[in-house]
């Protein structure tokens, strides 16, 4: 039986150490709801990264200054109530985010016509009733419920993250907006979600208005559970973030704030389907929505071939050690 242990050792030797775990990436669609309504307009420009065939396709989806409308308040007429009145600005600003969804879909599906024909899907939009705390000079209403713009993008590895990144503009002002992943098939790990300033930027002052010169805000959470916080002006986005982070914490969901980074984390993962939601209309901050996947490790083949030849060696070895001391049969007790 040497010959078979020295023949195992060999060929064991030669597929040489286990490689290392690779991430298993899922297939299916990035979910954006709801499109912020946008409070400004200019040009805009992405970059778009979807799979074909299991291959990443990066492109630049343009879409020229005064094709997305902002959003045209109404003005209070004289006699109405204040809840009334912010219903109906609810509704001018869920209108304006379902243009701006379809304008988005249109884009995109002119950049990525013939790879979408391949994989026989288009980005399409929907409407997601969205409810949003309005806040005034005259008062300040809670939950106002309107039907906000919604946008998915087939053809998404969730490997990848978020697919979408921007560019130039981002349409000044924007609030509400909110992305998830949503698997072909399968369960995963989830993805964490965090907020940060955008890399390379110095700190940030909030102006305390959005560009309509109605008080500012900058929401953050997860599905049904976000919070909410009207920046003052001066507060830098320091304050801002770390404010949410106690907010959140306050709110039942863990999060971390990381001063070095200048980052807001949300510290559990975020199941697949579940919407991170995001809004700032304050017109002296920006921030940067990262969507982190959290993806499973499976072994390489060679990592299983290696570890089948180790078992093989290891019962070679208790073979020739039984045969040495009579007992041929592995399956006789001591």
């Amino acid at each position: 039986m040497r010959w078979l242990l020295v023949l195992l050792a060999t060929i064991a030797m030669s597929f040489g150490p286990a490689a290392p775990l690779t991430l298993a990436a899922d297939s299916g669609s990035w979910v954006l709801e709801p499109i912020g309504a946008p409070l400004g307009t200019g040009k805009v420009v992405i970059e778009l990264t979807i799979e074909v065939n299991g291959k990443p396709v990066t492109k630049t989806v343009t879409i020229p200054e005064g094709a997305i409308k902002p959003v045209e308040k109404p003005k209070q007429m004289q006699g109405e109530s204040l809840k009334d009145y912010t219903q109906r600005v609810a509704d001018a600003y869920g209108e304006a985010s379902q243009a701006k969804a379809k304008v988005y879909a249109d884009a995109i599906n002119e950049a990525f016509k013939d790879e979408f024909a391949k994989l026989k899907e288009k980005a399409g939009t929907g409407l997601k009733v969205t409810d949003k705390s309005y806040k005034n000079a005259t008062g300040y209403i809670p939950k106002v419920m309107a039907p906000y713009g919604s946008l998915t993008i087939p053809g998404v590895s969730k490997a990848q993250g978020n697919p979408i990144k921007w560019t130039e503009n981002k349409v000044i002002g924007e609030g509400g907006n909110g992305g998830k992943f949503t698997p072909g098939a399968g369960p995963s790990p989830g993805s964490r979600g965090s907020l940060g300033r955008p890399a390379g930027d110095g700190i940030q002052v909030a102006t305390g208005v959005d560009p309509l010169g109605d008080p500012s805000y900058v929401d953050f959470g997860i599905g049904q559970v976000d919070v909410t916080l009207f920046p003052t002006p001066s507060m830098t986005d320091t304050q801002v973030l770390s404010s949410l982070a106690l907010m959140l914490d306050q709110q039942g969901i863990p999060a971390t704030f990381d001063p070095i980074k200048t980052t807001l984390f949300l510290d559990q993962p975020i199941p697949d389907g579940q919407m991170l939601n995001f809004g700032n209309t304050d017109t002296g901050l920006e921030f940067t929505m990262t969507f982190e996947p959290q993806v499973s490790a499976v072994p390489e083949p060679g990592t299983i071939v290696s570890l089948g030849i180790g078992t093989l060696c290891f019962m070679g070895y208790t073979y020739w050690k039984r045969r040495r001391n009579g007992r041929g049969n592995l399956c006789n007790s001591e």
